[in-house]
């Protein structure tokens, strides 16, 4: 495939991206010439329950403890002029990303002395509007005040912010998800975003689950049929019979059922859900009404079915599952809801907690952006006073990990075609009568790097 098709194929994932953003998997697993049930395919991880994370790991003392060691902080206090880190983001769509944001720079001025004793100061700028990616760029790379920029999530306007400050000010995307982000030379990424979620959970599908007959639930517009295009042959790679089963983006539980009664995917082997939210809690109960078994069907979902809301909506419903039972789960190398002190997820939590923030946990890319920020400070710590442009990214392009909270390690600029993507796993992990079952998780998360420099 030209660089030119995949472009365009990759392009429908903007919006899309946090459809598939959550899940992702690796094509290093063993093969399997028998279908693998769902119970084989979990025999040998490890399960552990909600309670399992080591207690007292997640407290704001612990946080601190770990911010200062990982970013080699020898500041208590944060005083004086600021440094000033841009920030843009398409926060009318996403506002828990600019709150995250915010409380990430508020703990680290608080508790770690900011950065070399220095202030943290976000400039936010809002991506509302594809014109808006040249006016926030040009803001950024006109002030001098400005030592480097993080993107969160730009769903408008990204080619045109990236052209701005080419070569001006230091790049960093946290949450990567349309095509403008995965193919710039101008940005790097530590998080493989909705790019690794959907490899991800095919790989999955067809290697560790050995799947023959999968099915796709996903939305019926040119970001859901981008995405399943991407998907569709690495599916259909190892023989497997692929459906796609698209539904309109505000589908109801209703018309999810008829959707999935149509291609009677109550007989496929393994479904994979690539929805928003609120897409989750419509399948969600249309898989009830349904009486498909989780233990039987394989069902693969991306990150938004934990969210808050999908939480909400079984509480409501008298369930105690904290999410879909039987389902699996992508993340970047550390469930949230486990927990694990050595990555920095425990602190990453803490963070959220100790600015009244803890309600924006679990949802997408809240955790790549507190991630990704704290590193960026890392990188300004570790460059003392040398703060120019040629300093500061050749820190960034030049990390190799870990990134706090991400599995595996970074290589920025090894992917042949998704040229800012640095990281290459993606974990899975399954949520099964109350326990959770770790199926790919920290260094056993799957190596998606094949996907990322794809041939012909």
């Amino acid at each position: 495939m030209t660089t030119t098709g995949l472009r365009r194929r990759v392009s429908y994932l903007a919006v899309a991206c946090f459809a598939l953003a959550a899940c992702s998997d690796s094509t290093g697993n063993s093969e399997s010439d028998d279908n693998t049930t769902v119970d084989s395919a979990t025999d040998n991880t490890e399960a552990s329950t909600d309670d399992s994370t080591d207690e007292g790991s997640g407290s704001i003392e612990a946080a601190v403890e770990w911010v200062r060691a990982y970013t080699v902080s020898t500041a208590e206090t944060a005083t004086g002029e600021p440094l000033k880190i841009g920030f843009a983001t398409s926060g009318d769509l996403f506002p828990e990303a600019v709150t995250a944001a915010d409380a990430t720079v508020a703990f680290l001025n608080e508790n770690t002395g900011g950065a070399n004793g220095r202030p943290v100061e976000l400039v936010h700028c809002n991506l509302a509007t594809p014109e808006d990616g040249t006016t926030c760029g040009t803001q950024f790379a006109n002030d001098d005040t400005i030592v480097m920029v993080v993107v969160g999530q730009a769903l408008f306007g990204a080619a045109d912010f990236y052209t701005a400050v080419e070569g001006k000010k230091p790049v960093f995307t946290s949450s990567p998800s349309g095509v403008d982000d995965f193919l710039s030379t101008v940005t790097v990424a530590y998080a493989a975003g909705a790019l690794g979620a959907s490899f991800g959970l095919a790989d999955f599908a067809i290697n560790d689950l050995a799947s023959q007959s999968i099915a796709v639930l996903i939305t019926d517009d040119a970001a859901g049929r981008g995405g399943y295009g991407l998907i569709e042959p690495v599916l259909a790679s190892k023989g497997a019979a692929v459906t796609p089963i698209f539904v309109a983006p505000t589908a109801t539980a209703p018309e999810v059922e008829a959707a999935l009664t149509a291609i009677d995917a109550t007989n496929v082997e393994t479904l994979i859900i690539g929805v928003f939210e609120q897409g989750c809690i419509a399948a969600y109960d249309a898989l009830e009404n349904l009486g498909v078994d989780s233990t039987v069907t394989n069902i693969l979902a991306v990150k938004p079915c934990i969210g808050p809301k999908v939480q909400e909506h079984l509480a409501s419903l008298g369930e105690d599952s904290v999410v879909p039972n039987g389902w699996y789960f992508n993340s970047f190398g550390y469930n949230p809801f486990v927990g694990d002190v050595e990555s920095g997820v425990d602190a990453l939590g803490a963070i959220l907690e100790s600015q009244d923030a803890g309600e924006l946990r679990y949802t997408v890319a809240v955790d790549e952006i507190v991630s990704g920020i704290v590193t960026m400070v890392k990188h300004l710590i570790a460059s003392g006073d040398d703060l120019s442009f040629a300093t500061l990214d050749a820190a960034i392009r030049g990390f190799t990990g870990p990134a706090m909270a991400i599995a595996g390690p970074q290589a920025c600029g090894s992917a042949a075609v998704f040229k800012s993507v640095c990281a290459s796993r993606v974990s899975i992990d399954r949520y099964l009568d109350g326990e959770w079952i770790a199926v790919h998780s920290g260094d056993d998360s799957i190596d998606i790097s094949p996907y990322l420099a794809p041939a012909g």
